[in-house]
């Protein structure tokens, strides 16, 4: 019994709020007259998986436990980034037997030069025949920890989300088909797979704390290579699809008879994690450090020439063995063509409150949720720092546009030191401390936007970074203005943007969807090819 459900599927969310390692682009801020004007290669490879130095011998069995837990460690491009450490505990509570099961994973992840540390601590009770009893997490990927508790009363999941100490509640149906955290581990600890058998369970998935499915897919025994030598194993192939139906995470693993992993492979970002010891686990990292951001670039054949500047450019998209079609959402900006099973076009237009329609774009947009305009544990549009910030931008100005473009402005100039060593920052903890990368600007800028009453989402996908010749991964905004959603880039601050950025989704960083969000990325996190077509600057 061992955490290998927890491993792969958290340990890959939270590889992705870190692939933002976009440089602020170098490009001159833009006049008046230029902003008016712009109102009306080959695929990176996914990182070579390289397992860890090999010993004489084989690690199936079941001296790599230490004291009980199990032990794993994370390799991303050949470089060690962590571990995780899984104990399970039976104990009593009154006249209940109860199991406590903990998994305690530490990330130390080189973006840009800088590491980034990422701690995730999440503890399930279980009755000893599977049904959850409560919850409790910690996640650390800024400044303040975001905390979880939660408890099943009554037929309902009441789940707390609290951040810098306030509490965010969720209510989830539950029945008793439904696991918590170790799902999988408890289901495989009864019952290991057999080769040639499917099993689906319903669990409830940590971070994003969404009741997902999980079909288990055992293929055969083969000879994969370990930490410590070779083994024969049964190869398993996971598919997890989010509580939308559509998003999935994939990953393989490798378990002996008795239903252990000792390998794991996350398809998206291809990252890997062996079965060892305490000792190896602890073990600091020798050589090297692999560089999140700087891989996730997407290299073009030559320079893009001013796209921050640019009214329209249409580009080829390529996305190795899938539909880019379906990864590029259609909308007021993007206008998306299918070429064939592997290759789209996407075209993108600037847009301002007064754009006019354009041919085969989007007419309207979907009105703005409450979720857009309220406050949530990462934007903390009601925290006193951030109100005051808000305030102090056009104070007197009533237009929503000049609002939002003054916003932009501020958070560009407040947030002056850039920093990779942190994943997500919320915006009170960028408005008391302003650094950060892309993230951070967004962030702040989504929480401003909704306490000067403007409904705001943070968009994610893609923008060109002159200095590398190529696209990175990256975050930006949309603000509810008149009736459409308007893009801005604090980190830009050129009061709106060009044609420069490639979406691939939205959210409203309410609860879970702050995570599920980043998803889309892992559909196409080295795999593809972009490069522009057409340019109306």
């Amino acid at each position: 019994m061992d955490a290998r459900h927890f491993l792969r599927c958290v340990g890959a969310l939270s590889l992705l709020p870190l692939i933002w390692g976009c440089e602020q682009p170098a490009v001159p801020p833009a006049s008046s007259a230029a902003l008016a004007q712009a109102a009306s290669p080959k695929t990176t490879n996914p990182p070579k998986t390289t397992a860890a130095p090999a010993r004489k011998t084989p690690a199936a069995d079941s001296k790599t436990d230490n004291a009980g837990d199990s032990w794993f460690t994370y390799y991303l491009g050949g470089s060690k980034l962590g571990y995780l450490a899984y104990t399970r505990k039976p104990f009593r509570e009154g006249a209940r037997e109860l199991i406590r099961y903990v998994a305690d994973s530490r990330l130390a992840i080189q973006r840009q030069g800088q590491v980034s540390n990422v701690r995730l601590q999440f503890t399930s009770i279980e009755t000893t025949d599977g049904k959850l009893v409560r919850v409790e997490g910690e996640a650390s990927f800024g400044p303040t920890p975001i905390l979880y508790q939660g408890r099943v009363i009554d037929g309902n999941l009441e789940l707390e989300t609290i951040t810098r100490g306030k509490p965010q509640p969720q209510k989830i149906p539950w029945s008793d088909d439904i696991g918590g955290f170790f799902a999988i581990e408890h289901s495989l600890e009864r019952t290991p797979l057999k080769p040639g058998e499917t099993r689906t369970i319903k669990k409830l998935e940590p971070i994003v704390n969404q009741i997902v499915t999980v079909e288990l897919t055992a293929r055969d025994l083969e000879t994969t290579r370990l930490a410590s030598g070779e083994a024969k194993l049964l190869r398993v192939e996971s598919a997890m699809t989010f509580a939308d139906g559509k998003t999935k995470l994939e990953s393989v693993f490798w378990v002996d008879s008795q239903g252990r992993t000792f390998k794991t492979l996350s398809k998206s970002d291809r990252m890997v994690s062996y079965r060892t010891n305490r000792e190896d686990a602890l073990a600091e990292p020798k050589g090297e450090r692999y560089d999140l951001a700087v891989s996730a670039f997407v290299k073009l054949a030559k320079p893009l020439e001013a796209p921050h500047a640019s009214k329209r450019i249409r580009y080829r998209v390529k996305l190795e063995e899938d539909d880019p079609s379906q990864a590029f959402p259609a909308g007021r900006t993007q206008k998306v063509t299918k070429i064939d099973a592997t290759t789209c076009e996407v075209e993108v237009r600037a847009l301002r409150p007064d754009t006019p329609a354009a041919e085969g774009f989007d007419k309207s947009d979907a009105a703005p949720t409450d979720d857009d305009k309220l406050p949530n544990s990462l934007v903390q549009s009601d925290d006193e720092r951030v109100m005051d910030i808000a305030k102090k931008a056009a104070p007197e100005e009533k237009d929503p546009w000049l609002i939002a473009q003054a916003l932009e402005k501020a958070v560009h100039g407040l947030i002056d030191r850039k920093n990779f060593s942190q994943a997500f920052g919320s915006a009170a903890d960028v408005a008391r401390d302003p650094q950060g990368d892309c993230t951070e600007h967004a962030v702040l800028l989504a929480a401003l936007a909704r306490a000067r009453g403007i409904p705001s989402r943070v968009a994610i996908g893609l923008v060109y970074v002159p200095s590398e010749s190529a696209f990175g991964f990256h975050m930006w905004n949309e603000l509810y203005i008149r009736d459409r959603w308007v893009p801005l880039d604090a980190t830009l601050g050129r009061g709106g943007i060009g044609a420069g950025h490639l979406k691939l989704g939205d959210t409203s960083l309410k609860g879970g969807s702050a995570y599920t969000s980043f998803l889309p990325v892992a559909k196409v996190l080295g795999r593809l090819e972009i490069s522009p077509i057409e340019v109306d600057p």
